[in-house]
């Protein structure tokens, strides 16, 4: 039916929604809640690379799951 298996489609997903929330970290940081509680936590230089990182760690999360590294759970 389609040329792309799901898991690519959904790992390619996945890295351009965590590239997109990167284009945008100071905004998240500003005007969230979540992003504020972390400023407060971490102060604001740290904040930003703790976003970093776990935006990082989504981008390889994607990438692995693109390439059938990561497999979900089949019922």
């Amino acid at each position: 039916m389609f040329p792309f298996s799901q898991d690519a489609v959904m790992g390619t997903g996945f890295i351009v929604w965590c590239l997109f929330l990167w284009s945008c970290e100071r905004q998240i940081l500003d005007q969230t809640r979540k992003g504020q509680r972390l400023v407060a936590w971490c102060g604001p230089a740290r904040a930003l690379w703790v976003l970093r990182a776990i935006l990082l760690a989504g981008i390889t999360f994607g990438g692995l799951l693109a390439n059938g590294i990561i497999r979900p759970i089949q019922w």
